[in-house]
């Protein structure tokens, strides 16, 4: 059985990531600096769950070990929570520790999550008009933003680890645009009325 690696584990997507993992049959390790709590993750006994600084190498390694794949999904997720400077430090760290971890052990399979706004969209200050719909992965950036330029350069990051090992990695940067559960669709809808 396959064991899956999961930064962001305990966050909005993570725990529904987790879950749909262990309801297919894997064994997930599950990585977040803030301890599950009540997930109602319902297989506990294929879950593993490990409190690690992402933005830590040494940690990021040792708590990967023995894993076959990797979803990293841990971010700070919004430029308005932190500042900048901060956004910045923790997202390419971590993505830079989570791909050289990988690549140390071997790891061929990883997903990173990217977001819509590697392309400079709702954080940058100065919106600019697209040269072309629809948007595709070749669309060139126009990121100002600390949030929205860390996600731009994590893709060419991966790009660059791919590089690094031709042929032996593959590595699927996925452009979020908004994630959405019950809850927040609940206080939206309540916002609306």
């Amino acid at each position: 059985m396959k064991t899956i690696y999961v930064t962001g584990s305990t966050g909005k997507a993570g725990q529904y990531i987790v879950q749909n993992l262990l309801d297919n049959g894997y064994n997930v390790v599950g990585i977040d600096k803030n301890p599950p709590g009540d997930t109602g993750i319902v297989q506990p006994q294929d879950y593993t769950f490990k409190t690690v600084d992402v933005t830590e190498f040494g940690q990021v390694l040792s708590s990967m070990q023995g894993c076959d794949a990797v979803i990293h999904m841990a971010a700070i997720t919004n430029p308005i929570i932190a500042p900048e400077h901060e956004v910045f430090r923790v997202n390419m760290t971590s993505t830079w520790n989570i791909l050289e971890s990988a690549e140390s052990l071997g790891i061929a399979k990883i997903v990173l999550a990217s977001s819509v706004n590697a392309i400079g969209a709702i954080f940058s200050k100065n919106v600019t008009a697209r040269p072309y719909f629809p948007i595709d992965e070749l669309q060139p950036t126009f990121a100002e933003d600390a949030y929205s330029l860390g996600k731009w350069l994590g893709e060419e990051m991966a790009e660059a680890f791919v590089r690094r090992r031709p042929g032996k990695v593959q590595i699927a940067s996925v452009r979020f645009h908004g994630l959405m559960d019950q809850k927040r669709q609940s206080e939206l809808n309540a916002a609306s009325k």
